[in-house]
């Protein structure tokens, strides 16, 4: 499993160094969001994330897009039963509305939809010593706003949700309220 979660962050930081360079003029946002993740279909289940459930960069290549990467990995575990992780990479751009109105400000007040690709790997531990891991690739769609907070480089970011994974038969919603640091 550890082989399989270095290549796929390796892929993702690959796709990501080439656009970091270019956007060196325009402003990066930094971020982490908390949230309420739920599988639909039967059987439903549902995850709080707090403080944090993934971590994020954006990076502006203009006016109106971006290009944002998020990471989030999760443990749980339970005595006498077992454990299970899972890592999560998201890459996608990011269309920007009602950006702020002069180039290279932050896009707060703003709202903005993201299409994305997923890529995740899941481990199992039982207890009886039988592990089970998979890697899974998903897309998924977003859209959400930005709102200031007391200045131009923080803002609060209100996002929904919705995807679904390959080898799974029923898509998933989260609901994130994040924080953005933005670099200028």
């Amino acid at each position: 499993m550890i082989k399989s979660i270095v290549r796929h962050l390796g892929v993702a930081a690959l796709i990501a160094t080439p656009v970091a360079l270019q956007a060196q003029n325009n402003p990066i946002e930094l971020g982490v969001d908390a949230g309420v993740g739920v599988q639909l279909g039967d059987p439903r289940s549902t995850e709080i994330a707090i403080p944090f459930q993934n971590v994020r960069a954006n990076f502006f290549l203009g006016r109106s897009w971006s290009l944002e990467t998020r990471l989030g990995y999760r443990r749980t575990s339970i005595d006498d039963v077992g454990s299970s992780s899972a890592l999560r990479a998201e890459i996608g751009p990011m269309l920007n509305f009602g950006m702020a109105s002069r180039y290279g400000g932050r896009p707060v007040g703003d709202w903005y939809v993201r299409p994305s690709l997923l890529i995740a790997s899941n481990a199992v531990d039982p207890d009886d010593g039988r592990r089970v891991s998979n890697s899974d690739f998903g897309i998924a769609g977003a859209i959400g706003t930005r709102l200031p907070i007391g200045g131009d480089r923080l803002a609060l970011r209100f996002e929904a949700q919705i995807g679904k994974f390959n080898d799974a038969n029923d898509p998933f919603l989260n609901f994130g309220v994040g924080l953005s640091f933005f670099t200028r």
